[in-house]
Parts: structure tokens; C-alpha cells; sequence
């Protein structure tokens, strides 16, 4: 292919129009010298006069021709001095770098979704710089793609084919209409960007191939939104080794741009018990995140909706969050109110429904449109069934008390006649009593198990509040209020599989008691018990602690336990910890006013129903409900018997991986995925908060970030595939340009010496002619 040199700006543009500007004193002095003189004819003047017509056209080109040769003379001297250059002069090849690997990452997270002031989305620019790259390449080149978007698929886990609508990478390959093709049907994902994720996939592939440094190159096209990587982290040793050893080049950062996404809207619990009117009164949570440099006061209205199945429960709920100049995030309470006439399956007590949270776009406030959305799943249920485990032989010496620990606690979750039938209940709450020997599979049917007496379980039990767990119920032990030594804490611990410090022997306070931890250095209020925050001090300060047993949580890890209650020399009164997918709950006393009085204070009968309601399967509900855009859910038992999930026209299958249920692969589109058949539970995914932050990453510490690499560049934001053209050589003109001038010089002296039609009048040799001036001058 045959190129067209360029001309390469001059490194001395002065000495140019210096040269240029002394080109009119040739022109100056020809003009002079044809001005007109008063003629005084004579007598011979008139044959020279007639000679000079016979001959004027021929002399005029002369003196033209001369002249253009002087000033030629003076333009070349000012070019030649101004340092120019030729670039791409010849003929090459088009693919004269053709052997190479091309390693595309293309940012596709939710970040660049962002439109700019035409319509256009980041992801545009991403893309077109990626095929201009792609119609640069050689036959023999090798180009593999990487999308960068989480979750990024190592290389390992299978090579997709070309076609496959979700591909998360290509394989190196020739066949670069393909790849092409593959670039203009991709879209942008939802979630947030993992770019050195990918870069890693990359290194193994590079590794694989063997290739020369500089024949490999990895590009990295990338709006560089501040999610795309952490500044303050260093590139580990092993990128930055890989990045010396190949030619690494990357677009520069996107303009940074405002933005509005709904990072939160959680229910306060995950499972709502109906009202006796029919209707379900969900609590919930918003949350509203601004980004931007400049962030101006405004308003933004928020939509709430109540969806079962695809009807639309009563009508929208509509509030309206001010913004303050330089505000970035707003939080809200709403309560939903969701009629459920419609949603009762026949025979069922129970039904899943879906809440939408919707703010309509605030125009070059937000660009992007996709964030403006969350959803969240919840479990409405007509009632609770708690299971009270405790010793009810009739004349039990132990249980001789005026008000024994189960009337407590039943009176508090179920007002009623507790003396002589073995299940109780109100309207929304069954309680069930059963015997702690006894205890067996029949723990597996329902919600919550309050154990009074954990000293009297056996390992049928203990295996039974294994499962309610794994089912996601609650268990809640209590402390046997006989005060005997501890020896059921290691059947706890061996069977529910908590490493909790449990003392053997029971301590005693003085007189007064162990008051409740209020003050800095107390826990903070529970997020199961959120709906107590505004009175949760005020509730702790009346109770006293006369008894307990020395607790304490295990090492931190996944599943941590967390301290809810403390007592003012800080230890730890009530824990919890989530198991499987139930949540385990251990109280240091008994529920008895002889150990506290806390039955008989106002944080009684709110801590037993919150504690319930939002651990009894609402913790796996809450779970489900709160999924991440490219998470690959672990499904629990709730969903055996589901055979895929569905959103839209899309839908993704379900494996079975012991007794659970996993996707086949990552659900990357934000809503509500329903399961197929349809009599099943539902999940929701959002969008990741933080995801949508269009702020840019500062260029030059992002060059800082990228010097580790050693071998890297930026790429030209107007020609990007520059980078993989064949090298061009540039050629300097300044002594070919010095030459020329002498040469013109010369031949302006043979010129001028040819036009002056000077006559020899003696014939004399060059001896003579030196004789003779030698004479003259002695």
C-alpha cells in the first residue's frame, strides 16, 4: 500500500516566514530597476533601439527566470535553517507489524452507560475505538477481547463461542470480522468494573503464547470512572512485571459527569405479617447518592410500587427528597402500603411480593438512566409459628416459680391462656409448645424455636435447630434459669457450629445489678432492630441484670457474631450469628425476673417481635432481595423444585448443587426474576451503589498508578489505532535543504553570467592574459 509522505511541522517556524519575507527584496529590486527614466534620444540610439524589440521577449524571460532563481534561493535557505522533515515517504505494506497479539480490555460497566450531551453513551467511544483497532490489524495478527464489567471469567473456565450473546471474553483469533461483529452487538453491563481482574485473564493468556514484548500489546479502553480501579492500591508485582514485558496503552479518562442512582431501598424486615384489613404495611428504607463536582440544589421525586406478580398493589406511594447546593446523599423512610386480595394463593399463608423504587431522570443531572431503578423482595405471611422449647412435666421442681420463663415469653408473642393448651395464638402468631427432650423433626416446621431449656436438648434436637437454620429460621437459646453449670455449650457449639466462649458457672451481681450499656462504647443499634433505633437508649436504660453467664463471640470471620445487648463493664449480654441461612441468637440469663428484669420492661415484647419477624426466613428473603448485578446466586432450600429463572424474555437456568440451587450463570440485568414454574419464591438485583459514579480518575495520578508498569502510553483520543500502525520513518530535510542552496547559487551565477551576453573580444590564452597583468602591475 502506498503512503503519502506527510510534512512535519517545522522545530524553527520563524526562520520559515524569515525566509519567506526575504524572497521580496529580489522582487523589490526588479521593480526598482524598471522605472521609467526621461529618454534623450541621439543619432545610433536608433539600431539599438530596433535591435531591443527584435529581442525584448526573450530578455524578459530572462530576467523572470533569474528572478525566480534569487528568490528560490532565499526561501530554500529559510526552510532548510526552520528544521523540517518528511514523514511516511515510500511505500509500505499495510500490515508491516502483522505476527502480533492485540489483547482488547473494553470497560463495559455500568459507568459507561453515561450519555453525553448528544445522546451518545461512553460505551460508544469505547467501542468504535476497539474496531478502529481491529480494521488496523494484519492477516496474521492475533486479537482477543476482554470485557472488564464484574464478574470478569478467567480464560480457564471455557471459551465461548463467537455468537454467544453474554460473552465475557474471545479467545485470541484471526478471524477479525468476527471479532468486529462481536464489538458492534455487545452492550454495556450493569455492574461495576474489575479491571485488574482482567488484566490478570490477560497475563495468563499472554503467558500461554510465549510471544516477544514487542509483539504483544494490551490496550485498554476505558472511561476510567473512579470504580475502575483503587489509586491508593499499588499494581501488585506480578502486573507490574507483566506490564514491562508487554506494550501497554490506554485510553485517557472520560470528562467527568453528574449523576443520580438509588444505591438502597431495603425493607426493614424480610418478612411482614398481613393486617387483619387484608393489607400488608411495609417499612422500608431509600437511599439517594448524587455525584458530581458542582452539585446544585434541586428535587427529586421518588415512586414506590407494590407489585404481585405482575399486578401493580394499590397505588404508587410519591415522596420528594430536596437537595441542598453540595448535598450527595438523602435518606427516606416510606412506608408501603400493599392490598392483598389479590395475592393469596389458594390455600397458601404465605406470598412473595416485589417493591420498585423509581426516580424519574433529572436530565444533564443524571446520565444514566439504568441506576434510577432498584427493586426489593419481601415475604408477606397471614402468621408466625414459634416453637417454645422448654420442661412442661407438671410438678417439675424447678418450674415451682410464681411466673415461670415460658409465660414470659409466650405473653409477649401471644397474649392468652397459657396454662392449658400447648398451642397458643393471636391472629398473626402461633405458639407452639414442645417439650426440650422431645425436641425433634418437628423444629423444622417452623419459623422460630426460643429454647428455654438448652440443658435438656439432646442431639436429635440439636440436629433439628441444625436444620430450622439451615432453613432460615430463627433460634434463640436462653439460659436455664436453674443456674446449673453450662454443660450444654459444647452440644452449641459442635452442632450449630459457632465458636462462642461459654463460661461453665453462673455470676451474680450486688443488690443493684448490672446496668445496660448506653453510653460511646455500647453496641450499636442492631439492623435487624432498626425500627427501635429512635427509642433503643431509652429502652436499655431500665433494665437491670441480676444473673448471667459469662459469653463471649468467637474470632471475627464470615458469620461473625455480632453483639447486640452489652452490660456496662461491656460484656456481652445478647449475641447473634448468622448460620447457614437462619440467624442463632443466645441470651446470657434467663428469661425469669429473678436473673433481670427485662420481662417486665417496656424492650421486652419489641426485642422477641423484631428479633422474629426479621430473622424467621426474612434473613434469606432479605438475602435474595439484595443481589448484586453479575452475582451467580447460591439458592437455599426454598427454591428446590425451580427449574429456572426468568426476567423478561430472559432466562436463566438452575443447577443443582447439593441441596441447593445455583445459577448457571451470572445474572447481569437489574429487576425481579421470577421462577419458573411460577408457584415459586422470587429474587430481586439491583445495581451495585457505587456502580454509577461518573466521576473520572485524575490523569496524572492515574499515570503515576500506571508508571509501575514501565512500557505504557496513552493513546491518541483522535486515533487510537495509531498505536498498532507500522512504524513510519521520518526523514530530516535541513542539509538536503543547504545543498540545494548552494546548488541554486551556482546556478543563479551561470544565469546571470549566460543573460549578461557579455562578448570576448581578444582570444588571447590564459598565459598571455597573466603575463600582461603581471606587467602592468610591476
Amino acid at each position: 500500500m502506498w503512503t503519502v509522505a506527510q510534512f512535519v511541522a517545522p522545530t524553527a517556524p520563524a526562520m520559515l516566514w524569515a525566509g519567506v519575507a526575504a524572497m521580496s527584496i529580489p522582487i523589490a529590486i526588479h521593480m526598482l530597476s524598471r522605472l521609467r527614466h526621461r529618454p534623450q534620444p541621439w543619432g545610433a540610439m536608433r539600431f539599438l533601439l530596433e535591435a531591443y524589440r527584435r529581442h525584448r521577449a526573450r530578455l524578459r524571460i530572462e530576467q523572470l527566470l533569474l528572478l525566480a532563481v534569487r528568490c528560490l534561493i532565499l526561501g530554500v535557505l529559510g526552510l532548510s535553517i526552520s528544521g523540517p522533515a518528511l514523514r511516511g515517504c515510500g511505500a509500505r505494506p499495510q500490515w508491516a507489524g502483522s505476527g502480533r497479539l492485540i489483547c482488547l480490555v473494553i470497560d463495559d460497566s455500568l459507568s459507561t452507560r453515561a450519555l453525553d450531551l448528544e445522546g451518545r453513551s461512553r460505551f460508544e467511544r469505547l467501542r468504535r475505538a476497539g474496531q478502529q483497532m481491529v480494521d488496523q490489524l494484519g492477516p496474521d495478527d492475533l486479537v482477543g477481547v476482554w470485557r472488564s464489567a464484574w464478574p470478569v471469567r478467567a480464560p480457564g473456565a471455557g471459551t465461548p463461542a463467537l455468537d454467544d450473546p453474554h460473552l465475557p471474553w474471545i479467545a485470541p483469533t484471526r478471524d477479525h470480522v468476527q471479532v468486529r461483529e462481536m464489538l458492534a452487538r455487545i452492550e454495556p453491563r450493569y455492574s461495576r468494573a474489575d479491571t485488574l481482574s482482567a488484566l490478570t485473564s490477560v497475563r495468563d493468556v499472554v503467558a500461554d503464547h510465549g510471544l516477544q514484548p514487542d509483539r504483544v500489546y494490551v490496550v485498554l479502553l476505558s472511561d476510567w470512572a473512579r470504580d475502575a480501579i483503587d489509586l491508593d492500591q499499588p499494581l501488585s508485582a506480578e502486573l507490574a512485571t507483566f506490564g514491562s514485558t508487554v506494550q501497554l496503552a490506554a485510553l485517557t479518562p472520560t470528562p467527568s459527569s453528574d449523576n443520580l442512582q438509588v444505591t438502597g431501598a431495603r425493607p426493614r424486615r424480610g418478612v411482614v405479617l398481613a393486617e387483619t384489613d387484608g393489607r400488608a404495611i411495609v417499612p422500608m428504607t431509600l437511599n439517594l447518592r448524587r455525584y458530581g463536582a458542582d452539585l446544585p440544589a434541586g428535587a427529586s421525586q421518588v415512586i414506590v410500587t407494590a407489585h404481585g406478580g405482575v399486578e401493580v398493589l394499590g397505588d404508587p406511594q410519591r415522596r420528594q427528597v430536596t437537595w441542598t447546593a453540595g448535598q450527595a446523599t438523602a435518606s427516606l423512610g416510606v412506608d408501603v402500603v400493599a392490598p392483598l386480595s389479590d395475592v393469596w394463593s389458594t390455600g397458601s399463608d404465605r406470598s412473595a411480593i416485589s417493591l420498585h423504587v423509581h426516580v424519574p431522570g433529572a436530565g444533564h443531572g443524571d446520565v444514566i438512566a439504568a441506576d434510577n431503578d432498584r427493586w426489593s423482595v419481601i415475604e408477606v405471611r397471614r402468621q408466625l409459628r414459634v416453637m417454645l422449647v422448654d420442661r412442661f412435666a407438671t410438678g417439675a421442681a424447678e418450674d415451682d416459680q410464681a411466673v415461670p420463663p415460658r409465660q414470659w415469653v409466650a405473653m409477649a408473642l401471644a397474649p392468652g391462656d397459657v396454662e392449658g393448651p400447648r398451642a397458643v395464638e393471636d391472629d398473626r402468631t402461633v405458639v407452639i409448645e414442645t417439650e426440650a427432650a422431645a425436641l425433634g423433626a418437628a423444629a423444622t416446621e417452623v419459623d422460630a424455636a426460643i429454647v428455654l431449656r438448652p440443658d435438656l436438648v439432646g442431639d436429635v434436637g440439636w440436629r433439628a435447630l441444625r436444620e430450622l437454620l439451615e432453613a432460615g429460621g430463627l433460634v434463640w437459646l436462653f439460659v436455664p434459669h436453674t443456674g446449673a453449670p453450662a454443660l450444654w455449650a459444647p452440644a452449641l457449639r459442635g452442632h450449630l457450629g459457632v465458636d462462642w466462649q461459654i463460661g461453665m458457672e453462673v455470676e451474680t451481681a450486688d443488690e443493684s445489678g448490672w446496668a445496660l450499656s448506653v453510653g460511646p462504647t455500647a453496641p450499636p443499634v442492631p439492623s435487624p432492630l432498626e425500627l427501635l433505633a429512635a427509642d433503643w437508649r431509652d429502652l436499655l436504660r431500665p433494665v437491670r441484670v441480676r444473673r448471667r453467664l459469662g459469653v463471649a463471640p468467637g474470632a471475627p470471620g464470615p458469620g461473625s457474631t455480632e453483639v447486640w445487648i452489652a452490660t456496662e463493664d461491656e460484656r456481652p449480654l445478647l449475641l447473634a450469628s448468622q448460620v447457614e441461612g437462619g440467624r442463632l441468637m443466645l441470651f446470657a440469663g434467663a428469661a425469669t425476673i429473678e436473673w433481670t428484669n427485662l420481662p417486665t420492661k417496656p424492650l421486652w415484647v419489641p426485642l422477641l417481635h423484631e428479633s422474629i419477624r426479621s430473622a424467621a426466613g426474612g434473613a434469606q428473603v432479605l438475602k435474595e432481595g439484595h443481589l448484586r448485578c453479575g452475582d451467580q446466586p447460591v439458592l437455599g432450600s426454598r427454591w428446590r423444585g425451580v427449574e429456572s429463572l426468568r426476567l423478561g424474555d430472559v432466562t436463566v437456568s438452575l443447577a443443582a448443587e447439593g441441596g441447593d440451587r445455583v445459577s448457571a450463570r451470572p445474572l447481569h440485568a437489574p429487576g425481579v426474576y421470577r421462577a419458573v414454574p411460577e408457584s415459586g419464591p422470587i429474587l430481586a438485583v439491583n445495581t451495585e451503589a457505587g456502580a454509577g459514579d461518573t466521576g473520572a480518575l485524575d490523569e496524572g495520578e492515574l499515570s503515576q498508578w500506571f508508571a509501575g508498569a514501565k512500557r505504557w502510553r496513552w493513546l491518541d483520543r483522535d486515533d487510537p489505532a495509531s498505536l498498532l500502525a507500522a512504524p513510519v520513518e521520518i526523514v530530516a530535510l535541513g542539509w538536503p535543504l543547504l545543498w540545494a542552496v548552494m546548488a541554486l547559487v551556482l546556478v543563479e551565477s551561470l544565469l546571470a553570467r549566460w543573460f549578461s551576453h557579455a562578448q570576448v573580444t581578444s582570444r588571447r590564452s590564459w598565459r598571455q592574459r597573466w603575463l600582461a597583468r603581471f606587467r602592468r602591475a610591476a
